[in-house]
């Protein structure tokens, strides 16, 4: 599949990585308040899940948001990989190994560690929680596991292996796209499904860009005009795609 979008007149062309550790996990990562919210943690540390069975699974990423009390377990899957052996499969031993005591334990103290031994995020979490860290950790972990998967294409394929888990467990599937420019490769433009709202960007007090989460997954059309930005060397600038095409090969 090829898309082509033309934002302010300047072509981007959809880029697929092809490696799902080194290019695609750091993307996400570099984009992750953005995905989960602006007072959000993100931490790709290993942590092996083992259900009571021994099973186990070490998802890509935690997620722990202070302000929601929430904790996503984050698996970056690409949609090339067999969706039922590299997403069904991982989020199942997931969820089951959530259920193991000694699992839940090992998430909290490993969480603690990571969080402890960082200074800046010690105090991020210790001005937000307002209470003594671990037992705020040991209380978020005995939850209920909320799953996170971000995917660069959110296929049927896809819809149809995570279908039963999604009944079973409080699951979202979330499409992260990649646009790179024509003849600029290094310039990129991104559109992505977000869990909340994003707030939008602030210069003086004023608001200069309204941003909300955006889908490419609704029926396709020759022509349209979202409302996105794009991001470069770390500033965010207004865009609207004012052309997409689409060619299936």
């Amino acid at each position: 599949m090829s898309k082509t979008l033309i934002i302010d007149g300047v072509k981007f062309n959809l880029w697929i990585p092809e490696k799902e550790t080194e290019q695609f996990h750091p993307i996400v990562k570099e984009h992750s308040k953005e995905i989960f919210g602006q007072d959000t943690v993100y931490l790709d540390i290993g942590v092996r899940l083992k259900s009571e069975a021994g099973l186990g699974a070490e998802p890509d990423a935690f997620v722990i948001d202070p302000i929601r009390n929430e904790l996503y377990v984050v698996e970056v899957e690409l949609s090339k990989h067999d969706p039922y052996k590299h997403i069904n499969d991982q989020l199942t031993r997931f969820i089951n190994s959530m259920d193991n005591p000694r699992t839940k334990n090992a998430v909290v103290e490993t969480l603690y560690d990571e969080i402890n031994d960082n200074r800046t995020l010690r105090e991020f979490f210790e001005e937000k929680t307002k209470e003594n860290l671990h037992r705020w950790l040991s209380k978020l972990v005995s939850q209920p596991p909320k799953i996170v998967v971000i995917i660069e294409e959110k296929t049927g394929e896809v819809l149809e292996a995570c279908k039963i888990l999604m009944k079973s467990c409080e699951t979202s599937i979330l499409e992260f796209q990649t646009f790179q420019r024509e003849n600029a490769p290094n310039v990129r433009a991104y559109l992505f499904d977000t869990l909340y709202e994003l707030e939008p960007a602030r210069e003086g007090g004023k608001t200069q860009v309204q941003t909300l989460p955006q889908k490419l997954t609704q029926p396709r059309t020759t022509s349209t005009i979202i409302d996105v930005f794009m991001k470069y060397k770390g500033e965010k600038y207004p865009a609207q795609f004012d052309t997409i095409r689409e060619n299936i090969i």
